[in-house]
């Protein structure tokens, strides 16, 4: 036997290279043909029904995340109406920022490609949009935000705390900022805020964490985002994210992440913007073939609020957003 166990290291010794290629080789079969685990087998939908309100419950069959349920009421555009609530809250919020001197007229968006992207908003910010006489109400809105800052208007202005590809983390990581608008060690978050001093921000994270598959790490960072956001006075409005068919050959995979934001919204009083349902009943779910990004005919048009444009993503996601700039102008800054 002790003969046996020399040889054997002996070869072990000599034959190194063979088994460390022979090592990379059998790693290299597990990452391309090993199937992987479906996304039904982490968590599903087990029960949607509809009644008077939109009710979707969501069992995580992961025995560390609990069963979440969320209500959906019924309204012109996709918010969590417990309204006396998150209203009173938001004038406070106001109240603080205009101690802090922050502007009435502006808005910050705050999130990755889906908002930074050019027709998110843009247009209302050149004149190029048609409210089509049904959506007229929302000309002062478009007004009362049409106020300079920095490189053009609320609509138009470049942001620092939206890049393409940024996970939640990045708004909040000093090493992402743009070091020649910001200060050392200021993150992008905090420098968009004291540049442009807003009133709002509109703030959609999650389709870029969802790669990083860390749910917990997702959640910490938007507590951060939303909390730094009332402290500085700023009115924030969190968004769920789209549908997500990018990976995994699956849709199911964003809901972790829009249950995280659902339940923050409900926990810090605010509004939520539920995007997600919003798509979910559109062509392709509103997407481009990329799985991810909210689509569009013309980029121009992403702001002409026809009938056969509402169709698309992107026009929706102009529309909502804007008619939410709209209800807290009414019901807050007035």
């Amino acid at each position: 036997m002790i003969k046996l166990l020399n040889k054997i290291s002996n070869f072990l010794r000599k034959n190194d290279r063979f088994l460390n290629r022979c090592t990379v080789f059998i790693l290299v079969l597990f990452v391309f043909f090993i199937p992987p685990t479906p996304v039904q087998d982490i968590y599903e939908v087990i029960e949607l029904t509809e009644v008077t309100t939109y009710e979707f419950t969501f069992e995580i069959v992961n025995k560390s995340v609990e069963i979440e349920t969320i209500i959906y009421e019924k309204d012109t555009i996709p918010v969590r109406s417990i309204e006396p609530l998150f209203w009173e809250h938001y004038r406070e919020i106001y109240a603080h920022g205009q101690m802090l001197g922050n502007n009435p007229n502006i808005f910050s968006r705050v999130g990755d490609s889906i908002t930074v992207y050019v027709p998110f908003m843009y247009y209302f910010g050149t004149g190029d949009y048609n409210l089509t006489g049904k959506y007229d109400y929302l000309e002062q809105t478009i007004d009362y935000f049409n106020t300079p800052t920095l490189d053009g208007n609320s609509f138009t202005s470049s942001t620092i705390a939206a890049v393409g590809g940024w996970s939640s983390e990045a708004a909040l990581n000093y090493e992402r900022t743009d070091y020649e608008l910001c200060f050392d060690f200021e993150a992008p978050l905090e420098c968009e805020y004291r540049l442009k001093k807003p009133s709002i921000a509109l703030i959609m994270f999650g389709t870029n964490d969802v790669l990083w598959d860390d749910l917990e790490m997702f959640e910490k960072n938007m507590r951060l985002i939303i909390q730094f956001s009332i402290d500085k006075g700023v009115i924030p409005v969190i968004s769920t994210i789209p549908p997500f068919y990018l990976t995994r050959g699956t849709a199911s995979h964003e809901y972790p992440y829009n249950l995280v934001i659902a339940k923050l919204a409900r926990e810090y009083n605010i509004m939520l913007w539920d995007y997600w349902k919003s798509l979910l009943p559109l062509p392709n779910s509103g997407l481009f073939d990329d799985g991810v990004h909210p689509n569009f005919g013309w980029e121009y048009m992403t702001t002409d609020f026809r009938e056969e444009n509402l169709q698309y993503g992107m026009v929706v996601r102009n529309l909502e957003g804007l008619q939410i700039l709209d209800q807290i102008r009414e019901k807050v800054l007035n």
